[in-house]
Order: C-alpha cells, then sequence, then structure tokens
C-alpha cells in the first residue's frame, strides 16, 4: 500500500485495513506536513500511514506488564528472611539518634546472618548470607569484628580471618548518584549469592547477599534530604534496581528523645523527608531502653512490616574486651573494643523480664550478665552450681537474693541458660538436684549430667 497524501487518501486506507484498530499505541503528535495532508496522528492512522515505522512498547512484543494475574493456591508462599521472623527480604530502613550504636549493633546482628555464631544459638536464620557492608567507617566495623572474634573464642568457637572476609565483606562508602550506585548490584549478586543452602529435597536454594547501607547520606548524593520527591525518587530506584538483594538502609532520626518506653512505630520518622517509610517494606529502630544513655541497654523494635511474628523486640546486650594495638606513630597502646549479643524478646519472655525487673529495679539487665559471668568462671572450675549454691558466691559479688533469682529467671527466659540434672541427683539436697548450666557451652563440661527432662519441675 502506497502513503496516502491526502486526506481521501487516508480514510480510503483506514476502510480498507480495519485491523490496525489493534495497532499498538505509539505516542507524538502529527508534523507540519502531515496536518497539511489531513493526518490527524491517531494510533490507527498512523498504523495504516507507516506501516513499517511504528515502534514497539516499551515491554517489547509480549502483553502490557500489568495484564498479568497471580492466582489463588492452596499453598501459601514461604517469606525469605534475613533474619528470621525479625528482617525480611526486602528495601528495609533502621533509624536511630546519633551515638546510639547503630553501627556497632548492626554489624553485631549481620554476623548472625553470616553464621558467625554457635550452631545452636537462637539468633541463627535458616539462610546463610554474605553480608556487603557499604559504610563511612570501615575500620569501626572491623573492630566490631575483632569483639565478635573474641566473645565466640570465649565462648568456644573458632572465627578465623579467613572465615570472616569470605562472609563479610566492607565496602567504603562514595557519594554519588543512586543510578550509579545501583549498577553494582549486579556484581555484588554474580559475586556473593550464596550456594550452600540446600532445601530438604536436595536442589540448592541460592540466597543472594544483604546490602548494609550505613548510612544513607553517606552514600546517596542528594541536593535536599528534605524533598519528599528526591527521597521517594531513591528509595524507588533502590528497590526496583538491586536485582532483587535486600537492603537494610541505616538513617538518623531527628532530634527527638525515642527510646523503648515511648515508641510509637507509627511517629518512627528518619531524618528527611516524611515519605521515607511508604518508600520501604519494613521500618526498624534502634534505640536506648531509656532516657539514660549511660546504662541503658539498646533494643531493635519493629515497626512497619509486611509479615506476622511473635518476636516484639532484640536486646543486645555489650561485650567489651581490653586489645593491644598501636597509635598513629607505632606506639604500642591498648584499646577497647566493642560488640554485642543479641536476644530475642517475645511476648512471653517480656513478661517475664517485665516481673523480674521489678524485684530488682532497672539495673536488672547488669545483675542477669554477672549472674552469667559467674555461672561461666565457676563452670570453667569445675565448679557446678545450683541456685541455691550459688547465693553466697552471689553475695560476695553484691548480689542479693532476690535479685539472683531474678536474673536467674530472665537467664532462663532469655535462653541463656537452662538447668541441667546431676548425674547423682537422687542423693542430693532437693535445692542442689539441678544446676544452672549456660546454653552453648563446649566440652568436657557439656558432657556431665542431662538436660532436666521436660516434665520434670527443676528445683529452685
Amino acid at each position: 500500500m502506497s502513503t496516502p497524501r491526502n486526506r481521501l487518501g487516508v480514510d480510503r486506507a483506514l476502510r480498507e485495513a480495519p485491523e490496525v484498530e489493534q495497532a499498538p499505541h505509539v505516542n507524538g503528535h502529527p508534523t507540519e506536513d502531515e496536518v497539511a495532508a489531513g493526518f490527524s496522528g491517531s494510533t490507527a492512522e498512523r498504523a495504516v500511514v507507516y506501516p513499517n515505522q511504528a515502534p514497539r512498547p516499551p515491554w517489547g512484543d509480549g502483553p502490557h506488564p500489568l495484564d498479568n494475574y497471580i492466582p489463588h493456591t492452596p499453598t501459601i508462599t514461604p517469606i525469605e528472611f534475613v533474619v528470621d521472623d525479625v528482617l525480611a527480604s526486602g528495601l528495609a530502613m533502621l533509624a536511630g539518634l546519633a551515638g546510639v550504636g547503630k553501627t556497632e549493633g548492626i554489624v553485631s546482628l549481620m554476623r548472625y546472618a553470616a553464621w558467625f555464631c554457635r550452631a545452636d544459638d537462637p539468633m541463627r536464620p535458616l539462610l546463610r548470607r554474605h553480608i556487603v557492608y557499604v559504610c563511612e567507617d570501615p575500620a569501626q566495623v572491623h573492630r566490631v569484628l575483632h569483639a565478635v572474634r573474641l566473645a565466640l573464642a570465649n565462648d568456644g568457637v573458632a572465627l578465623s580471618e579467613a572465615i570472616i572476609n569470605e562472609w563479610f565483606h566492607v565496602v567504603s562508602a562514595v557519594a554519588m548518584p543512586v543510578e550509579e550506585v545501583i549498577q553494582v548490584a549486579r556484581v555484588w549478586a554474580d559475586k556473593f549469592t550464596t550456594t550452600s543452602n540446600k532445601r530438604i529435597d536436595g536442589l540448592v536454594y541460592p540466597a543472594k547477599p544483604v546490602v548494609v547501607i550505613d548510612t544513607k547520606s553517606a552514600l546517596f548524593r542528594m541536593d535536599d534530604e528534605n524533598a519528599n520527591a528526591e527521597n521517594s525518587r531513591i528509595l524507588s530506584a533502590v528497590r526496583t534496581g538491586m536485582e532483587g538483594l535486600p537492603v537494610l538502609i541505616l538513617a538518623h532520626l531527628p532530634k527527638v528523645e525515642l527510646n523503648r518506653k515511648n515508641f510509637d512505630p507509627f511517629q518512627l520518622t528518619p531524618r528527611g523527608a516524611s515519605s521515607q517509610l511508604g518508600d520501604v517494606q519494613q521500618a526498624l529502630a534502634f534505640v536506648f531502653d531509656t532516657e539514660d544513655r549511660e546504662t541503658g541497654a539498646r533494643y531493635l523494635l519493629l515497626g512497619k512490616r509486611r509479615f506476622e511474628t511473635h518476636i516484639k523486640e532484640l536486646q543486645f546486650t555489650r561485650r567489651t574486651f581490653s586489645v593491644e594495638s598501636t597509635d598513629v606513630l607505632g606506639n604500642t597502646k591498648r584499646i577497647t573494643i566493642a560488640c554485642s549479643d543479641v536476644v530475642a524478646h517475645t511476648a512471653q519472655t517480656l513478661s517475664t523480664v517485665t516481673t523480674s525487673s521489678k524485684l530488682s529495679g532497672p539495673s536488672m539487665e547488669g545483675v542477669a550478665n554477672q549472674v552469667w559471668n559467674l555461672i561461666n568462671s565457676e563452670l570453667a572450675q569445675g565448679r557446678r552450681y545450683s541456685q541455691n549454691m550459688l547465693k553466697p558466691v552471689a553475695s560476695e559479688a553484691g548480689i542479693g537474693r532476690n535479685e539472683l533469682a531474678a536474673a536467674v529467671a530472665m537467664l532462663i527466659a532469655e535462653g541463656r541458660v537452662a538447668y541441667w540434672r546431676r548425674p547423682d541427683w537422687r542423693g542430693a539436697n532437693p535445692a542442689d538436684q539441678n544446676y544452672l548450666h549456660p546454653i552453648g557451652t563446649t566440652a568436657p563440661r557439656d558432657t556431665w549430667g542431662e538436660p532436666v527432662p521436660p516434665k520434670t519441675k527443676a528445683k529452685r
């Protein structure tokens, strides 16, 4: 068919080719020459006038992306987690005040995702992943990882430098446009997707690496962090352009006194534009226990999320170590480094901890850690104590009977201590038949006695 040169030719072509009503839509307006020829530029006319020049739609030759319907089935799609029942795979944002210890806390949390923990640790997730940690201060991250090594060594778990470097990848942040940031996602996915997670049918489940961005302002170049449109554009680009990698973005909270006592998940707004929480799939807060920043414990609190969970919060307990280092001039000196042990609280454990705290005041967590250290140190010397037998030792450390009882209840509720039955329990004092056993301690002391049977009431 020749190209029509006037209105009559266009009308004739349309009559002869009714199928052009199904022609793909073409954007644009008619040129001046086309208008002069009586051509309006409609979809049907353009398809006839220029049958070989109609461009393809952005999605190609297939159906429209929204012409795709997902049927309901009896099978519930499982949720993929980075930290089981706490942090789902997707785009998440964690906000915390400056100085609350976000970096130390999140490095301590992400080490569980890399399985830098005991095999029976309750925090160890189902899937093992590589960690890509993009940060302002790589040296700080490595100090925390060094503390993790020392903490695990104290618990009888060896963590080598080679294993850390194999699974935990620290990257120095360079501020750049988000369009340039997302171009590295394919590299990370190709390099660090884990193939060691096996399904029950023997097939491999590929777990993509989790990317931690510490912090948003250090990596994404922005003209105005308070602009809703700019923040939404950046988060949208990350959500759609990161090759499906789980991403956790750390952000600062505005200068408000947010803590565990006054936390409101609906009022959680990172510094900058208020639209940010609407653009992520999950929101979390890292806060102090109370307004007292010196002695208050730290917690990760769950805000917006797309799944139900029995876990209400994560508690972070610091472990500090004095290590030998050098200053910038090469002089030897000792510095303090720290990491955190993480414990998940459910509604049940929170109830127990709350009751215990009422017995002994706001320093309950410190007392519990002190009792934990006492049990470990005595057990390391071959002395196994029931709560009754531990009373004089605790008294020498300044811990009263009520405080000891509350601390033991807290440790049991948190899964850090359990009652084990002595081999000679039948001839022992009824109050001493079961001793306090730290969970996860190593042989040979694990071989002495056995866990108290579930139906046996522990003697206290």
